[in-house]
């Protein structure tokens, strides 16, 4: 097997786990602020859309401050939601910025491989 081939092959297997673990943080960002959204509308009394608004405003670290937990359950709940949910979202944007480096890797040795056959 030419060492072009064995590339070709952990680029794949690389790129295969890569896409398992996008799959992996999407469900669990969508786990976590679906869990966020029924705290907040049991907690708090909010209504949907203020649920999913403080919830995506939470877990992307932007946080207007225009709506805030005023029950302790609420506020508890806040602090493991961002510790969680934050590091959730980092793992979430590696998983993505990983899967986009494999597809770049795979296409580089796609077209060293036609270069060298070329020789």
């Amino acid at each position: 097997m030419e060492l072009n081939d064995l590339m070709m092959q952990e680029a794949q297997a690389s790129k295969e786990k890569a896409k398992r673990n996008l799959a992996l943080a999407i469900v669990l960002v969508a786990s976590v602020v679906l869990l966020a959204v029924f705290a907040y509308h049991s907690f708090e009394g909010w209504d949907w859309f203020t649920s999913v608004y403080f919830a995506t405003s939470t877990i992307t670290t932007v946080g207007y401050g225009d709506v805030t937990p005023k029950t302790e359950a609420g506020r508890v709940f806040t602090v493991f939601f961002i510790w969680f949910g934050v590091a959730i979202g980092f793992y979430a944007l590696y998983s993505i910025s990983r899967y986009a480096s494999t597809r770049a890797e795979e296409r580089f040795n796609k077209i060293l491989a036609r270069l060298q056959r070329k020789k």
